[in-house]
């Protein structure tokens, strides 16, 4: 296996992991948001507003937070793949 084999595998797989990361993060606060509004009483149709209100607002802190990486991470990891597909590797990603 070539080096450029090895990056690109090392940076897809940082890239799925950043977002398993902040999948899990977001299930976590949705999973806590969704037991403190059902305790509180609150009726199914709200708490439901609520929650995606709260999914919209996680997701432009996210975008926020990490837009830079990921722009940079998906940068790299398209030069990377138009590299290796102009060298013909056929080595699968």
């Amino acid at each position: 296996m070539r080096p450029l084999d090895n990056v690109l595998g090392l940076l897809k797989t940082l890239l799925l992991d950043l977002l398993a990361f902040i999948l899990g993060a977001f299930v976590i606060v949705e999973t806590w948001a969704r037991t403190v509004l059902i305790r509180a009483g609150l009726p199914r149709e709200f708490i439901n507003v609520i929650l995606i209100a709260l999914a919209l607002v996680l997701l432009a802190a996210v975008v926020r937070l990490f837009g830079g990486l990921f722009r940079l991470l998906l940068l790299v990891f398209l030069v990377l793949l138009v590299t290796h597909i102009l060298l013909g590797s056929t080595a699968p990603l």
